[in-house]
């Protein structure tokens, strides 16, 4: 239901309350207009009964009746009133208007009794003689300190009351003409300040949007409270615009602060409703982050028993907690809790910082598979050396072909040894130029490059009659580093002459794909293949040969890992394809930012 308007809740009041003040002023000027009224011809009356009181006692003294009336009558009609002189009896004596012979006894009207009794007597009443209202005025007459008579003199009202309703429509109508005007100025006022009040009222919903931009515009014609109120208005728009400024600033910089971090930010009221959080942590539980999750219990939103608990755990324990979680989807967690306080002291909640670890315990396992596999792979060559060379220094070897064959069975194991540390050494040097940035690169044709990792390895190529044929695209130029795409190239080469066949062929090709984005270098042979499910984990480094029962695999190195952070030092990546009984097809894939 609508409230009503200031001007419809008010101007009816008024006008009502303005007509009755009116209509008071009616009742109340004529009533006084009417006693003043009455009190002039009172005055008047006195003032005529006083003036000829003197001539009238005279007469009365000497008895001269008829010279009396005569007088009574010249002065009536000098003076427009009636007289009546009346004896102690009551007797009139004379009249200016009646015959006295044919008057009552007046010895009980009202204003002659209190004559007789020595006062002035007034009285308005009807008359019986005359049949109308009039105004009487009665004074003793006193000769030698007695009372001898009356004198009185009167005056009808029937002349005055026309005089009386036209003052009260003059003034009828004067207070209709006034009331009019004012009505039509307290309208037009109550609509002036309507108005104005409407102006305020606008922009107050603007402010209330938080448009603080645009004051209440300043009418010089609003009257002093009117603009006091919108110069305050506009003073506090002015200062909840700069705090509101404030506080976007301060959350748009606390928002800024958390979207860049890399941990996920979680925080939570004590009742469990959520209060804060970041994308970080919506990506790592895999919700959706442009959701308001404002007050929602954590529990419907973050669905894991895991956080809950460690929240719970928190709020019991009131000190920083870390732990480790493991989601549904294998990703591990680390998350430290804390309470947030109020400046009062009291607990508003918890916070909790997640980082994700997985790759960190990845990486760990890793090591540890490496550290297992080089400690293999060191411990079988040295322990076959230490037990032939105890056996040599025994001195029960005489036999000149078996002590050779000890000595040779040294040297494979020593150039074994020689080559896990060259490799593990190139990986090394490898890893510290990609930190410290130290890998050159020059716009370089890489067909000769291709050409000599071939002529590096076909000595071990004729060992086994391995033909290494190469199938080049013309003048393939990009930037790289000549020394480790040949030692790419060469590793890969040695792999295939390693693991192929004798009398068989690998094929080096080098070519740009079909939308000449990338340069593929591609290493294929016809070995006996690779189990797909040692594919994922062929170029890790160390790779153990027990975690396979395939030839092809069963041997440990860091060659193909050499291969694979050279290809990452170049921007690009290593491939395998490979099908078991039908050989294996590696490629090297570089970005093509060079010229033909």
């Amino acid at each position: 239901m609508l409230k009503p308007t200031l001007f419809k809740k008010f101007f009816p009041n008024l006008l009502v309350l303005s007509l009755a003040g009116f209509f008071a002023l009616l009742v109340l000027g004529r009533y006084h207009f009417k006693n003043f009224y009455y009190e002039e011809k009172t005055l008047h009356l006195k003032n005529i009964a006083n003036a000829i009181s003197d001539s009238v006692k005279g007469r009365i003294a000497n008895n001269q009746s008829e010279l009396l009336q005569q007088f009574v009558t010249a002065k009536s009609k000098e003076n427009s009133q009636r007289i009546t002189v009346i004896n102690q009896e009551g007797q009139v004596l004379a009249d200016s208007n009646k015959d006295p012979a044919l008057l009552d006894n007046h010895k009980r009207r009202p204003e002659v009794e209190l004559a007789h009794a020595g006062k002035i007597g007034i009285s308005l009443r009807f008359s019986s003689t005359l049949n109308q209202e009039s105004l009487y005025v009665a004074i003793p007459l006193v000769s030698d300190g007695k009372i001898v008579g009356v004198l009185r003199t009167s005056y009808t009202t029937q002349d005055f009351k026309p005089i009386l309703w036209g003052y009260t429509w003059k003034v009828f109508w004067g207070s209709v003409i006034l009331g009019l005007l004012m009505t039509a100025l307290l309208a037009l006022n109550f609509r002036k300040l309507s108005t104005s009040l409407d102006r305020i009222q606008e922009k107050a919903k603007d402010f209330a949007l938080g448009n603080f931009n645009q004051p209440i515009p300043v009418n010089p014609d609003d009257t002093y409270e009117i603009g006091s109120l919108v110069k305050s208005l506009n003073q506090m728009a002015l200062k909840l615009g700069q705090l509101f400024d404030e506080i976007e600033r301060q959350r748009n910089e606390r928002q800024a602060i958390f979207n860049g971090m890399s941990e996920g930010v979680l925080s939570i009221y004590m009742d469990g409703g959520i209060f804060h959080w970041n994308e970080v942590v919506c990506n790592l539980f895999e919700v959706p982050y442009h959701v308001d999750y404002k007050g929602i219990p954590l529990t419907e939103v973050f669905k894991n028993n895991q956080v809950s608990n460690f929240a719970e755990l928190v709020k019991k324990q009131h000190f920083f907690i870390e732990d480790e979680i493991e989601l549904a989807s294998g990703k591990v967690l680390q998350v430290h809790g804390s309470l947030l306080k109020e400046v009062q002291g009291d607990s508003l909640g918890v916070l909790m910082v997640f980082n994700d670890i997985s790759r960190i315990r990845k990486l760990e396992g890793h090591r540890k598979d490496f550290v297992s596999n080089v400690s293999h792979e060191l411990r079988t060559p040295l322990t076959s050396i230490q037990s032939y060379v105890e056996t040599l220094l025994e001195g029960n070897v005489e036999d000149p072909s078996t002590r050779d064959r000890f000595l040779l069975t040294i040297k494979r194991n020593t150039e074994k040894l020689h080559q896990i540390t060259e490799d593990l050494l190139a990986l090394s040097e490898l890893d510290l130029e990609k930190e410290d940035g130290k890998v050159t690169f020059e716009l370089t044709e890489l067909g000769p490059i291709v050409k000599g990792a071939i002529k590096n390895c076909e000595p071990k190529a004729r060992c086994k009659e391995i033909e290494l044929e190469m199938v080049s695209q013309k003048d393939v130029f990009n930037p790289v580093n000549s020394r480790l795409i040949e030692q790419a190239l060469i590793n890969l080469i040695d792999n295939a002459i390693k693991y192929s066949s004798e009398k068989t062929q690998v094929t080096i090709t080098l070519a740009k794909d079909k939308e000449e984005k990338n340069i593929l270098i591609q290493v294929a042979d016809q070995g006996p293949g690779i189990d797909k499910d040692h594919l994922e984990r062929l170029f890790e480094r160390y790779y153990s040969a027990e975690n396979s029962q395939n030839k092809e695999l069963d041997r440990p190195g860091l060659g193909l890992s050499i291969v694979k952070n050279i290809a990452l030092a170049h921007g690009g990546r290593v491939n395998v394809e490979s099908v078991q009984g039908k050989g294996s097809l590696f490629t090297i894939i570089l970005p093509n930012l060079g010229k033909s």
